[in-house]
């Protein structure tokens, strides 16, 4: 990887990679400093890694509706017709990167959760969380608004780490407040 200094502008033409190394892109316009954030770490039995995160905005306008996952999900449910099973959802969960995170089964053997993250640094916690219960989906975390909640028939609890709950069925043997006692105590042990 190559060293960016502090105060470095990022150069039209210049080659972008992500943290893993991989080719993301070119800079199509001089990125100055003011909207980046450099940073080095190792070198000292390892090598030096060199990092930098560039920040910026997009007007809402330049937005492409299915670029986002909240509304995305929104339409799988329209087009299910609320009939959502892990089958069904499959393919739909692996073109939008969902992965299975294998922390609520632990506990709670039949519940398996796939999530997709609020950033690339999964640090930042769970953007969408869909809760499975054996095959049935039975709920739906998530840290932004989306419309599901807006079409009636479905219950929104908070969680204690900051998302939302959403059930799209009562899990068996257990009730809605239970799962989410059981949620709350698994998150704050997984920190």
């Amino acid at each position: 990887m190559k060293q960016w200094p502090k105060g470095h502008t990022v150069k039209a033409g210049q080659k972008l990679y992500d943290p893993q190394n991989n080719f993301i892109g070119v800079a199509t316009v001089d990125i100055p400093d003011s909207i980046t954030n450099a940073q080095s770490y190792g070198g000292i039995k390892s090598p030096a890694s060199y990092e930098m995160e560039i920040y910026g905005y997009v007007a809402r306008t330049n937005i492409k509706i299915n670029s986002i996952p909240e509304n995305t999900l929104d339409s799988i449910f329209v087009k299910k017709e609320q009939h959502l099973e892990f089958d069904t959802l499959k393919s739909f969960m692996s073109e939008q990167g969902y992965k299975n995170q294998n922390i609520i089964n632990k506990t709670l053997p039949k519940f398996n959760e796939y999530c997709i993250y609020e950033s690339e640094d999964n640090s930042a916690g769970y953007r969408i969380g869909l809760i499975f219960e054996n095959s049935d989906l039975i709920a739906i975390e998530h840290s932004r608004p989306i419309n599901l909640v807006n079409s009636g028939g479905f219950r929104e609890y908070k969680l204690a780490h900051g998302n939302k709950i959403l059930f799209t069925k009562s899990p068996k043997n257990l009730s809605p407040l239970a799962l989410i006692k059981k949620i709350n105590e698994i998150f704050r042990g997984a920190d």
